[in-house]
């Protein structure tokens, strides 16, 4: 019986070990589970009980004692390594270090998922982790779990399109490294008729404002994306929620800058954020037209060099009282016509051009004729999250708001220069200016109108009073919305990408359209950083990890050994 009892601890264990077993992949069984861990202890119970002096005897030798701190060291570790995982996991954080912030969602990103309300589905095609393997799947993983951490309704899988052709088919993908995106929404459906010409007769009640799109029965939208990066998946997370494209017209005839130009002055750049954002670019040439078109979300104005027509202007006035929303860029000592057309809407085009001497202008990349902006205003949209961002204007004019705003419209500054700035004249070429007449002075370049209006206005100015619609129902009043800047090199291809630039002008056009939630701050561009080494410095990089560490780590551990041996 005493030597079965000794040799009880190896049936104890095993039973241990069945009942556990047992208990995790059975729980119905937790009856025999529970019999089997008791019947295991009361075995292990009689072997202490047998074997106690020799137990006793075994613990007090110094290698059992080596082993129990070695035993006990371990089982801390591994302790300690499961406390960090489940701290890591509740709390799940990170601290970028990235130059550019590159792993941090962006300000847009974050917004956008934080009020999603459709499903989005991302299908990434890629092949399993192996060294033959060369998209980034580790890369477009981790994006996609940042995504999905930060809003429950979007969701990600990977697919082999190897094992899975089916499914490749379906979503008509033939390169690895796609990731294609879905969400039901509802589409558009639009209402409404065009709006009369401005130069017809009036023959009835006058045409309604422009109308939403209103929304039809749920569809598929689907979107791929290649080479995956943040500003694609946001991109394109907006354009398959959205359920249908916005059309912003670029106003031509008068020198402007256009959007098929790809060189430094040009707007190719604007052109292709824009379409990004789920924008179909168009030209408008308001000489040909005799209405802006109804499907029109924004009408921009970029650096006309020539005046306006009297048609074009009714033309666009026409656009205001339908509720249009208009985007003007103008530059020093051009365009001289529209300054009086904006003045009826209380904005107040200077015929000068800023000067900005503060010499931090000239630190952040600006000079006096290209003012470094970061004075913006802290309760608008547009620029509501523009805290330490700054925005260069290039050769810019005064864009302020008049003392009283006329009746219906809304007045708000939106960007002006240091007060280390004076408004100069521009001759020739060059901006002068006297100091002993001008003063230093904070100056605005960007104003906000936010015009009230109805779209009888017209009618009660040619008619009797205008017309009311059928029924004696008076028409409802609708909002237009105008941003005037005083430079369009701003928005350059040369100067879009520095600073603020892109955000801004994309805010606005956010803004003008009607997508508040579209304003922030646009995923970063990711940068790589690489390091340059001189021949002695790889030298030394190559030795040092490879040969010099593993021989003092070698050398130490032999002089520990041979001195433990000598001490014996």
């Amino acid at each position: 019986m005493r030597r079965f009892a000794t040799l009880a601890w190896i049936p104890g264990l095993m039973l241990l070990a069945i009942g556990g077993l047992v208990y995790l992949f059975r729980p119905d069984w937790a009856t025999w589970a529970g019999l089997a861990a008791l019947a295991g202890a009361v075995l292990l119970a009689a072997w202490v009980c047998a074997g106690f002096d020799s137990i006793l005897a075994v613990l007090g030798r110094r290698a059992t004692r080596y082993g129990l701190n070695v035993t006990l060291s371990v089982l801390l570790l591994l302790a300690l390594l499961v406390l960090v995982e489940l701290i890591s996991t509740t709390n799940n954080k990170r601290l970028d270090l990235s130059e550019g912030k590159r792993y941090t969602p962006s300000d847009q990103t974050t917004k956008l998922l934080k009020n999603l309300k459709a499903d989005v589905k991302a299908v990434a095609f890629y092949r399993p982790p192996s060294p033959n393997a060369f998209e980034d799947r580790r890369g477009a993983e981790e994006l996609l779990r940042r995504y999905a951490d930060l809003s429950s309704n979007f969701r990600y899988e990977f697919v082999d399109p190897d094992r899975d052709p089916g499914r490749a088919q379906r979503y008509k993908v033939s390169q690895y490294g796609t990731v294609v995106l879905e969400a039901k929404v509802a589409a558009p459906k639009e209402q409404g008729a065009p709006a009369q010409a401005p130069g017809a007769v009036a023959s009835g009640p006058a045409p309604a404002p422009t109308k939403m799109p209103a929304l039809a029965e749920a569809t598929l939208q689907e979107e791929q994306i290649m080479d995956l990066d943040e500003e694609k998946l946001t991109n394109a997370i907006i354009k398959v929620t959205r359920g249908g494209k916005r059309v912003m017209y670029f106003v031509v005839g008068h020198g402007e800058r256009a959007i098929t130009d790809s060189g430094k002055d040009g707007y190719n750049a604007i052109r292709t954020l824009v379409e990004k954002a789920n924008y179909e670019t168009r030209e408008l040439l308001l000489l040909r037209e005799t209405s802006v078109p109804a499907d029109a979300s924004v009408v921009v104005i970029a650096g006309p060099r020539k005046d306006f027509a009297e048609q074009e202007l009714a033309t666009l006035k026409d656009y205001i009282r339908r509720g249009g929303k208009l985007l003007v860029l103008l530059d020093p000592d051009q365009a001289a016509s529209l300054t009086p057309f904006l003045l009826q809407y209380g904005i107040k085009v200077g015929d000068d051009a800023v000067i900005d001497v503060d010499p931090t202008s000239t630190l952040f990349g600006g000079s006096e004729l290209a003012p470094v902006v970061s004075r913006y205003s802290t309760f608008h949209p547009i620029t509501r999250d523009f805290k330490n961002v700054a925005t260069i204007f290039p050769l810019a004019r005064s864009v302020d708001t008049v003392e009283k705003a006329p009746e219906g419209v809304g007045l708000e500054r939106l960007a002006q220069t240091s007060p280390q700035s004076f408004r100069g004249k521009l001759s020739q070429g060059q901006v002068r200016v006297d100091p002993r007449k001008e003063k230093k002075e904070s100056v605005p370049i960007a104003v906000i109108a936010t015009v009230e209006t109805t779209p009888t206005d017209k009618a009660k100015g040619e008619g009797k009073g205008g017309e009311e619609k059928k029924g004696g129902e008076a028409p409802k009043s609708v909002k237009a919305r105008i941003v005037a800047f005083g430079s369009s090199s701003f928005a350059a291809n040369n100067y879009v990408g520095a600073f603020g630039n892109r955000d801004l002008f994309l805010n606005t056009v956010s803004w003008l359209a009607e997508e508040e939630d579209l304003i922030s701050i646009r995923p970063r561009e990711a940068k790589s950083t690489p390091i340059f080494l001189t021949a002695g410095q790889a030298t030394v990089f190559r030795w040092v990890p490879v040969g010099l560490i593993p021989l003092a780590i070698a050398v130490v551990g032999s002089t520990v050994w041979i001195r433990r041996r000598r001490a014996r």
